[in-house]
């Protein structure tokens, strides 16, 4: 199995359209690297757990409901981001935070055995990278199939997040639609002045 990835041009660009996904993609990374710090101050706990019940916890620390009370005050700060959305950054800081503890304890064993066997020990250190990744877009919650050739993608506008519609050639998603092979959520970055929509599948 490998996965393919398909990026399709958005038609109805503009400034405006531009800004639009510009801004979503900067609260998104914002609120990520926001949730990748959590994940590091509380790796020892987080990280023991597995996949489901990390991200269980996680969101216990930071997103309130009427039977929790967060520890640190992300809901006020990305206020209405929808869940969907709050569970992809989780998945991708866990996973990010993760790699990076993976790295440092693999530098600290490398290095405590060159040391203990007298020799010199020039690598430096990993550190914590910023993490800057592209937002998924599950079907049906953040991503709308129209008829024609026009997909919606649910972006922060007007200080709320709605639908926005992206105009893509017929054809491009016909030759999609035709790809056999599980289907991932769509991405959608800014190159230039262009705006494109990546779909990627697992063939």
């Amino acid at each position: 199995m490998s996965v393919v990835s398909y990026d399709v041009e958005v038609l109805n660009n503009s400034k405006d359209i531009r800004d639009i996904v510009a801004n979503t993609l900067a609260i998104y990374n914002s609120a990520l690297n926001y949730v990748c710090d959590v994940v590091s101050e509380n790796h020892k706990d987080i990280l023991s757990l597995k996949n489901l019940e990390a991200r269980m916890y996680l969101e216990k620390l930071i997103h309130n409901t009427k039977n929790n009370v967060a520890r640190y005050d992300f809901d006020s700060n990305y206020y209405k981001l929808p869940s969907y959305l709050l569970r992809d950054i989780e998945t991708k800081a866990i996973g990010h935070i993760s790699s990076y503890i993976t790295n440092l304890n693999n530098y600290e064993k490398e290095r405590y055995n060159s040391i203990s066997n007298g020799k010199r020990f020039k690598k430096k250190c990993p550190r914590k990278a910023k993490c800057n990744r592209l937002p998924s877009f599950y079907k049906n919650n953040m991503y709308l199939e129209e008829n024609d050739n026009t997909i919606k993608l649910k972006m922060f506008v007007d200080n709320t997040w709605k639908y926005v519609s992206f105009k893509l050639k017929r054809r491009d998603l016909k030759y999609i639609n035709k790809i056999n092979g599980k289907k991932y959520n769509p991405e959608i970055y800014i190159l230039g002045k262009k705006i494109f929509v990546k779909f990627s599948f697992e063939v």
